[in-house]
């Protein structure tokens, strides 16, 4: 009885694509032991290496160096306002997504997630919070020589309710998710609350520098980082 004996078909290999996934799995798990074991560390470089970046673009565009025609034009929408929520958006809120992620999984962001919406102040906090800037900013106004001026109070009152909500819910809420959140909470196990506050605020001026330099170099605004609510209420005198 003969058996005849097909050839067999050498198996084909995909060359380059399991390589690359490992070298890309690699490189991911490099990374992120290396956030594990630096997280404030890798949330500031990854964070400002996106952020100034992206924040730079309607600054230029404002500028004239590149087009400004993909920004939004809008009462109360400005470069720096615009600068502020791609910084934000792009920047910060991923470098805080991708530490916590690095060092307590996914428990971990879930968790930071139910922290932003558990806001567990009193009665006497809150009066601060709401009370507190818009007063230091009429001060401020009056010590430099503004004076009151008539408004309507109803548009006048709708117009700052919108534009709190507006900061609370595109800036405010994420950006403190990433520095009290993320980095002054990690930074609090080491060395306490109020070093680690202080700490905190080295790098949270240094990522609205470019903000402030945008604004005292645009004609015709003032130099004051206030001046953008101050010009709403009080005029100048003169």
């Amino acid at each position: 009885m003969n058996t005849v004996h097909e050839p067999s078909t050498p198996p084909t290999h995909r060359t380059g694509v399991a390589p690359d996934r490992s070298s890309r799995q690699q490189a991911v798990e490099r990374v992120r032991a290396w956030s594990t074991h630096h997280p404030v560390t890798a949330f500031l470089v990854i964070g400002f290496a996106i952020a100034y970046p992206v924040m730079s673009l309607p600054i230029m565009a404002s500028h004239g160096v590149i087009p400004d025609g993909w920004m939004p034009q809008a009462a109360g929408v400005d470069p720096e306002r615009i600068a502020s929520v791609l910084g934000i958006l792009l920047g910060l809120l991923p470098a805080a997504l991708w530490v916590t992620w690095a060092t307590d999984g996914a428990p971990g962001v879930r968790s930071l997630g139910r922290r932003m919406v558990q806001w567990q102040i009193g009665a006497r906090w809150w009066v601060m919070v709401l009370a507190g800037l818009p007063g230091l900013t009429l001060m401020l106004a009056l010590l430099l020589g503004d004076t009151f001026t008539p408004v309507e109070i109803g548009p006048f009152a709708a117009g700052q309710l919108i534009g709190l909500l507006v900061n609370l819910l595109l800036i405010n809420m994420w950006e403190e998710t990433a520095w009290a959140g993320v980095v002054q909470t990690r930074l609090k196990h080491h060395h306490g609350m109020t070093k680690a506050a202080l700490l905190t605020a080295v790098p949270f001026a240094l990522f609205h520098m470019p903000l402030t330099s945008s604004a005292t170099s645009l004609p015709g605004r003032s130099s004051a980082p206030w001046s953008a609510s101050s010009s709403s209420a009080p005029s100048s005198g003169s």
